[in-house]
């Protein structure tokens, strides 16, 4: 690893563990306060006096009401899903390339919510390299286990927060979280072997379907391209639709094809697809 890198660090275990662990090719420490909770300020002092001794530039964005409500007449009122949009836009701000601390359980855990809402997925889990926008997201932790990452931490002495948000029974992730971690290292490993020979098997198919959606981008989204499940998921994907399931990418295909009159196809509250002069575009 030759490159510099700015770095997403939380004052959890899983990030401070990847600080730690690529220090040396971190140009610039970012964290997020989004203060939503009693021990956020501890986070950041957590990160601050890490960066400090270490002697890393670090740059921290206070999520203020206005900013929180910005981002949620946008895209509605999943607070995850504007929380990791307000992170990436902030990464996005300090450079192109960035190091995030998901996990092993992270993987699993999106692969299953993922098959809970069947999306027409031909890639389960997490990508160790994806693109936010123009922002290159590099994944290096994805082969290790959170509590290694907890383990690892302790052996060094490094101090973390644990976010007590996570234990929190409001959010589905957090419910799926509690029940892999009762999990034995057996089912785990069953699990993590299974999702990974299903992403295996389709490794072709999912090249043949990033190859036709970049010619229909090309195409500046036609509505007249010979379309299909899998590249309606990749294009929600690509205006970074989080909510995706199998009845909204159908709806979206017969919306696309049909030759009524509507123009509009509403995602959430503000957001919408515009069809047009035989072309789709996100509003």
């Amino acid at each position: 690893m030759d490159k510099k890198y700015i770095i997403g660090v939380s004052g959890g275990p899983d990030s401070m563990c990847l600080l730690d662990k690529y220090k040396k090719h971190i140009e610039l420490v970012c964290h997020v306060n989004y203060k939503k909770r009693p021990t956020v300020n501890r986070d950041e002092t957590i990160v601050r006096d890490y960066c400090k001794s270490n002697h890393l530039k670090v740059k921290v964005l206070n999520v203020t009401k206005a900013i929180y409500h910005k981002y949620q007449k946008l895209y509605g009122n999943n607070f995850q899903n504007i929380a990791r949009l307000i992170r990436y836009d902030f990464f996005l701000k300090n450079g192109t390339n960035v190091l995030i601390a998901h996990n092993k359980d992270d993987f699993i855990e999106t692969a299953l919510m993922q098959l809970k809402r069947k999306t027409k997925s031909l890639f389960l889990g997490i990508h160790k390299k994806s693109l936010y926008k123009t922002l290159h997201i590099f994944r290096p932790l994805l082969n290790k286990r959170k509590n290694e990452l907890q383990k690892y931490c302790d052996q060094h002495n490094i101090i973390y927060g644990i976010d007590e948000s996570n234990l929190i029974n409001i959010y589905q992730r957090n419910k799926l979280r509690k029940e892999i971690n009762k999990w034995s290292i057996k089912k785990f490993n069953k699990t993590f072997d299974k999702i990974s020979s299903f992403n295996k098997k389709n490794q072709k198919k999912q090249t043949l379907i990033n190859q036709q959606f970049n010619k229909w981008e090309g195409l500046k989204f036609s509505t007249k391209f010979n379309l299909n499940e899998y590249l309606i998921y990749q294009y929600l994907l690509f205006i970074n639709e989080s909510n995706i399931n199998s009845q909204k990418i159908n709806s979206l295909i017969r919306f696309i094809k049909s030759n009524k009159g509507n123009i509009k196809f509403r995602l959430s509250s503000n957001h919408f697809i515009v069809k047009k002069n035989h072309k789709i575009r996100f509003i």
